[in-house]
């Protein structure tokens, strides 16, 4: 256990920490604890955990776990700092996850905001939960009938957290926070074409 003044940021961090992430970090750790250490080279400077740091610093703990990686070269250093964020970027089953989001809302009665994921994302994996076997043969009502075919776009991390933060901007100054994540997209890809 470390005290947070002694862990030095790395300089050249190229991983982009939003606000949103910080957060989301300090809720899981007042949630679940610390249970990931900061990972720290010989010199003290941070290789992962940069997020965990600030979402530390945040909720004004003055001691955080550390692991010191004795014995890194310069050059596997650096690349665990990108391997560490890299290898991290998820990509889920979709129906798996909104069966385990469905348990955890509706069995065991857990704010699924403590997943990291926000709500309309939340609102899609749910909808993407698998149906019993014994409705798979059931025809489809009207209503999923007219439902518009949907598409999948695969983001890293980086990405998915830029485009967030515009959709985020776009319902503050729309003022509608309900708007769904595709009808702001929808919304910032026509502003952009109508003004090249």
């Amino acid at each position: 256990m470390w005290d947070t003044s002694r862990l030095i940021e790395y300089s050249r961090n190229a991983r982009v920490i939003p606000a949103s992430s910080i957060d989301k970090t300090a809720a899981s750790i007042l949630e679940f604890g610390f249970r990931q250490p900061i990972v720290v080279d010989e010199r003290d400077v941070i290789l992962a955990g940069h997020t965990r740091l600030r979402a530390a610093q945040k909720l004004k703990l003055k001691k955080v776990p550390v692991h010191v990686a004795v014995g890194l070269t310069k050059a596997q250093a650096k690349a665990y700092r990108l391997a560490d964020n890299r290898v991290s970027e998820s990509t889920w089953e979709e129906s798996l996850l909104g069966m385990e989001l469905s348990e955890l809302k509706d069995e065991l009665g857990f704010d699924l905001a403590l997943t990291g994921f926000d709500e309309g994302e939340i609102a899609e994996f749910l909808g993407n939960e698998e149906q019993p076997p014994d409705k798979t043969d059931e025809k489809p009502s009207d209503s999923s009938a007219e439902k518009q075919e949907m598409k999948k776009i695969m983001l890293t991390v980086e990405q998915f957290e830029l485009v967030q933060s515009a959709l985020d901007k776009l319902r503050k100054a729309e003022g509608a926070k309900e708007m769904s994540d595709g009808r702001a997209l929808e919304l910032l890809c026509g502003d952009w074409l109508a003004s090249t």
